[in-house]
């Protein structure tokens, strides 16, 4: 069989359902209509890609690049089809730019971090498990998202010069259980370090300390009011007004007259002429953490696995994409399809023995999950 290409989005949809995966890659169909998660993810993903650029630079402000983006078409979102799909892309739309904002407002320049080499796409060959003359067997494609050193002080397993590579991630909310045998942290672990020594990225000596899970949860802004501790509060009632308003007098050494049959709206005035805060109790009820960066490590026996895993699945594409396949297809039908498998209404088609290839001609366009790595070379 001729070489072939493989990426992680590939071996994650083989492994998800072998019908998907052919129609997506094999038969090479994508959605007339990209879907929401898919769009929005892609724009966040640009807008702060182009956020780091080399060494401590920082690039546009991600959240006026990720209206850009959308503006300049460089990510194909849906088309309205109604008044109720207009108003969740506008509110997709504004929840980008607000998630943006704080993540600037969170992180600044991020002057800690380094970028050593911004974004990168790369090709590697993968050598047959068994047939030793096929040392060029296929290629492994990808992009990282980034490369960078960390100059900050020492904080738990963030060391003064140590190198990860940064991976950026949108999501409802941030799971993270799943990380430790994650496809892609385990492939970038297993190649990178060859792909950046031989791109004279890493020097004699320095080896890659880990992957930086950079979570962004799709959530809006919390409304409430945050205390110094962090804690979103509960609205002020008077007995805080009071409380509050008697510690700052002593800690000014300052008289306020402050009485219990005072109203809450005299002592709101009081505590703005003054220029004090008052905040309520905190509340029962936290919201999980907008923003989450997850180090993920791996070992020298884990590189080794992944690379073999890399190879068996690559065994299987060859036996499913030959000519007379020499393995069956098999389908993998299950409560996720509704959210996470473009093809689902086709399948069912196909499922009944409709027509479901007039379907597949109506609803989906050509496309070359590999044009990005084509013209690459390989290492």
């Amino acid at each position: 069989m001729e070489t072939f290409m493989m990426r992680t989005s590939e071996r994650r949809s083989m492994k998800r359902c072998e019908y998907q995966w052919k129609w997506g890659y094999l038969d090479r169909l994508h959605p007339l209509q990209e879907s929401h998660p898919l769009w929005f993810g892609q724009a966040m993903h640009i807008a702060l890609a182009e956020y780091y650029l080399p060494g401590k630079e920082r690039g546009p402000h991600p959240a006026e690049n990720f209206v850009k983006v959308l503006d300049e078409g460089r990510v194909t979102y849906p088309e309205p089809s109604n008044e109720e799909n207009a108003d969740e892309l506008a509110d997709s739309y504004a929840l980008g730019v607000d998630m943006l904002n704080r993540y600037v407002d969170t992180f600044g320049l991020d002057e800690q971090w380094e970028c050593i080499q911004p974004e990168m796409t790369f090709r590697v060959w993968i050598p047959h498990p068994t047939d030793k003359s096929r040392k060029k067997w296929f290629l492994y494609v990808g992009t990282m998202d980034g490369v960078f050193r960390y100059v900050g002080p020492q904080l738990g397993d963030l060391v003064p010069g140590s190198i990860w590579l940064f991976e950026h991630k949108t999501a409802k909310s941030i799971q993270v259980h799943h990380l430790p045998l994650d496809d892609q942290a385990g492939s970038y672990w297993a190649l990178a370090g060859l792909i950046l020594r031989r791109r004279g990225v890493l020097k004699d000596g320095e080896q890659i300390a880990g992957i930086m899970y950079n979570f962004l949860r799709k959530a809006e802004d919390d409304k409430r009011p945050m205390g110094p501790d962090g804690l979103y509060r509960n609205k002020a009632v008077k007995q805080d007004y009071l409380e509050q308003l008697t510690d700052w007098a002593k800690e000014n050494k300052s008289a306020i007259p402050l009485t219990a049959k005072m109203t809450l709206g005299e002592l709101e005035e009081a505590a703005k002429n003054v220029g004090l805060t008052v905040y309520g109790e905190p509340s029962k009820i936290q919201p999980a953490p907008y923003f989450e960066r997850i180090p993920v490590f791996r070992s020298a026996a884990e590189r080794r696995t992944m690379l073999q895993r890399m190879q068996a699945e690559g065994l299987r594409k060859e036996a499913l994409s030959a000519e007379r396949p020499l393995l069956p297809m098999i389908k993998n039908p299950t409560k996720d399809c509704e959210w996470d498998c473009s093809f689902r209404r086709m399948c069912e088609m196909h499922e009944a023995g409709a027509d479901w290839e007039e379907f597949r001609d109506v609803s989906f366009k050509q496309w070359n999950p590999y044009g990005d790595h084509e013209i690459m070379k390989a290492m």
